[in-house]
């Protein structure tokens, strides 16, 4: 499976029970039709949030489990701690680009995962789009121990960028390669755009 057309993200940045909701998602809403996938992610290094995402076939299934989502992650005796108390930043995505020269590109074809979401004020929104597709990812794509890239647009909610990256390890945005990619004239120029972001590494945890 590749790159799925669309997504719905969930991100807690402190600790919290989001994890064990992906298992409970997964479960309760397993005969959704549209519904790929659910992959439940750690923040490294310390674990300390969490990131789930869900692999969707269309907008009818997106929305759909959107609306189900209060029921699917409602408490319950094996699982007293969901949704309510993990409150998770929730947004739905659909695929604007996908790259994976080298690999299958597939969402669990990476050990972790670069989450990077970006809120761009309107005026800028089209040149960070073309920043993003004709050079960023391009150049990210090529350094070692990078595997793919797939570049959502949300539907709803504050950010309007998701750029998600198949890492080896999380010390591949530490190598000097990942900085010289990253650092252009044209990003420099654009750094006024980047009016919020979040920015985590993640690490894919067994569902």
């Amino acid at each position: 499976m590749t790159a799925a057309p669309w997504l719905l993200g969930m991100w807690a940045e402190a600790p919290s029970g989001l994890a064990a909701d992906a298992t409970a998602l997964a479960r309760k809403a397993s005969d959704m039709p549209g519904l790929m996938r659910v992959s439940p992610f750690s923040q490294v290094p310390n674990g300390g949030g969490a990131m789930v995402l869900c692999e969707l076939a269309d907008a009818a299934a997106a929305s759909a489990l959107r609306s189900r989502l209060p029921v699917a992650l409602a408490p319950s005796p094996e699982n007293p701690a969901l949704l309510a108390t993990s409150a998770p930043t929730i947004q739905t995505h659909t695929l604007r680009v996908a790259h994976a020269p080298r690999h299958s590109g597939d969402l669990q074809d990476a050990a972790y995962v670069l989450s990077v979401r970006l809120y761009v004020p309107d005026t800028w929104r089209e040149e960070v789009r073309q920043w993003l597709d004709e050079e960023h990812y391009r150049a990210q794509i090529t350094v070692p121990g990078c595997r793919w890239y797939h570049g959502y647009e949300p539907t709803d909610g504050r950010f309007n960028f998701l750029n998600l990256w198949g890492l080896d390890s999380p010390e591949v945005i530490d190598q000097p390669e990942w900085a010289i990619a990253r650092d252009t004239p044209w990003r420099e120029r654009l750094m006024p755009a980047f009016a919020d972001t979040a920015r985590s590494v993640y690490r894919l945890l067994p569902s």
